[in-house]
């Protein structure tokens, strides 16, 4: 049964409480692809032909790792593991060290299960989902998903513009309703979907649609809040941005925090408290408090890498 709650923000009374977000640091480089540590005081991105690892607190690199391509894109990291891509394949790092190499041509993206590492590749033409268990074909629109997500238990969601498709070694299932970006509750085992530039926001079960709300402005991007049962939702309020936390059982508003912007990508730590809005020349590095929560301590002074190497080419360059 559908759960209909067709304005967010007026469920909760408005429920804004800016200092449990609080801005940590700005990393100010190109970025291709950002995740986290569980524990956020780490992230990982790829910049200008290196992967760095950044200290979340700082907003600094801390260590760089040369892969053997120039258009690497980091896509996963989970249990110590990172995950990256490249036209080449697959590279696999563990503790900011290259380990093993998944030798293949024209990766999409690729994620970290419980059943091993899942990689879609392949074009409109040939598209496969390539595991330790083989590979199966895929429906084409697949390999150019405009968002996929993971469910940690060993499968691939994806978001395309034929639908949402759940995708693991045994086959592929399609997922009734759309919306072009999707995330996975590890919580719950709800998916929450949004169109970008809607501000409808929709959570299914295994059984369908659970909960339907209205954010209040289109919703530029979406993400679970790591291990807690919430969704995350960057939206779009004209003069500014906001950051909505959204219970994932029930679609209900839990907080809002003002931004300046709603431009950016969200990226969540496993543990939910660090998270950071991926621009295309800046990374903000955030803490998210709540209120009866453990407080996130990194007292560690890192040592930083000398920033000139990764910042953004000039213009003429």
């Amino acid at each position: 049964m559908t759960r209909a709650l067709p304005i967010l923000l007026a469920a909760v009374g408005c429920a804004q409480n800016a200092s449990e977000l609080r801005h940590t640091a700005t990393l100010d480089a190109e970025t291709d692809g950002v995740v986290l540590s569980y524990d956020g005081t780490d992230a990982w991105a790829a910049m200008r032909g290196t992967t760095c690892t950044i200290d979340t607190s700082w907003g600094c690199p801390t260590q760089d790792l040369d892969l053997p391509t120039e258009d690497e894109h980091i896509v996963d990291a989970f249990e110590g593991t990172t995950l990256a891509t490249s036209s080449q394949g697959v590279y696999i790092l563990e503790g900011g060290a290259w380990v093993d190499t998944l030798d293949l041509e024209g990766v999409r993206t690729a994620r970290i299960t419980h059943e091993g590492v899942l990689v879609v590749a392949g074009d409109a033409t040939d598209c496969a989902l390539t595991s330790a268990f083989g590979s199966i074909e895929l429906p084409a629109a697949v390999c150019a998903a405009s968002d996929v997500t993971v469910d940690r238990a060993g499968a691939l969601i994806a978001a395309t513009e034929d639908g949402l498709y759940r995708l693991d070694p045994a086959g592929v299932v399609r997922i009734e309703g759309s919306g072009d970006t999707v995330a996975s509750d590890p919580a719950t085992g709800i998916l929450v979907t949004a169109a970008r530039g809607t501000s409808t926001l929709v959570g299914r079960s295994d059984a369908g649609v659970v909960w339907t709300v209205d954010a209040p402005g289109p919703v530029t991007s979406l993400a679970m809040r790591g291990d807690r049962g919430e969704a995350l939702v960057l939206v779009d309020e004209g003069d500014r941005g906001s950051l909505v936390r959204v219970d994932a059982a029930d679609g209900s508003t839990l907080a809002s925090y003002p931004l300046p912007t709603a431009e950016g990508q969200v990226v969540v730590s496993g543990d939910g408290r660090t998270l950071g809005i991926v621009h295309p020349e800046q990374v903000h590095w955030y803490r998210l408090e709540v209120d009866g929560e453990e407080a996130v301590v990194d007292a560690d002074v890192p040592s930083c890498l000398d920033m000139a190497g990764f910042q953004s080419p000039a213009i003429g360059d």
